[in-house]
């Protein structure tokens, strides 16, 4: 389908979209072994090391489910964990207009501005071909 000059269909960039980010979870967790995506995550931190690499500490909160003694009742609780992680590089999702805050640059001044991978990136092929060849690094 193409669509030239003609305005996209917003359902259909986000229906993209979210195939290229499953196809790319997908080929690093299959093909290259590693985690990278940590979904229902709120970040509480985000800390640039001497190292270079890239603390996060997140929060999840599970939800657990036990019966009780007599086996008849269910009790539903949640459990907040805190998971804490080191990565070389962070991808930022902020909303519709993919740019780059200021801010962010100026927050970690070490980093690079290429090392930052924003969605649009992935709508062209060969961003996205440099980007799985990074993580293989």
């Amino acid at each position: 389908m193409e669509f030239g000059q003609n305005i996209i269909p917003l359902q259909l960039i986000g229906t993209m979209m979210n195939y290229t980010g499953n196809h790319m979870l997908h080929y690093i967790g299959s093909i290259l072994k590693r985690k990278i995506f940590f979904p229902l995550h709120k970040v509480v931190s985000i800390q640039l090391l001497s190292s270079g690499e890239i603390l996060t500490t997140t929060k999840r909160t599970d939800c657990i489910i036990k019966r009780n003694q007599q086996g008849n009742n269910l009790r539903i609780s949640e459990q907040e964990i805190t998971v804490t992680f080191r990565s070389k590089a962070i991808i930022l999702s902020n909303g519709g207009a993919q740019s780059l805050p200021d801010t962010q640059l100026r927050q970690f001044p070490s980093v690079p501005k290429e090392r930052y991978v924003l969605a649009d990136h992935f709508l062209r092929r060969d961003y996205f071909k440099s980007i799985i060849t990074r993580i293989k690094e």
